[in-house]
């Protein structure tokens, strides 16, 4: 488990949707932390816009969500039992310019928990 790695998860109406991993999983492996992509509309918050050709699965505007739920923390292992029981879909990374920008959204967003906004400074992925 790496971070940009990226999986198709259902939500509770089976609609799948793009999620990428984007704390570092090796060095707190029991806080994973995942942001969703979702379709651009009005009202849905814009700290981070993705566009076709960010990600196969993106085909158009898109936004971060940062707000739990949809965004998830997990652990590595649940990622795993996941994955082994083919509740979620792998997907291709996400690139590493793409990562920071969904990084640096995380410092904008006014709906991250600062719990989880203060693990990624610990982990040197975001910069005051």
């Amino acid at each position: 488990m790496n971070s940009g790695d990226a999986f198709l998860i259902p939500n509770e109406h089976g609609i799948k949707h793009l999620y990428v991993v984007i704390s570092d999983p090796d060095q707190n492996p029991e806080c994973v932390y995942l942001v969703m992509v979702s379709t651009h509309e009005t009202g849905k918050e814009d700290a981070c816009i993705l566009h076709q050709g960010d990600h196969p699965r993106i085909h158009h505007r898109s936004v971060v969500i940062y707000k739990k739920p949809p965004a998830v923390l997990t652990t590595v292992s649940r990622l795993k039992t996941l994955l082994e029981n083919e509740s979620i879909t792998t997907q291709p990374s996400i690139s590493e310019s793409v990562l920071f920008r969904i990084r640096e959204g995380c410092k904008t967003s006014r709906f991250i928990e600062s719990r989880i906004e203060n693990l990624m400074y610990r982990q040197g992925l975001l910069q005051y």
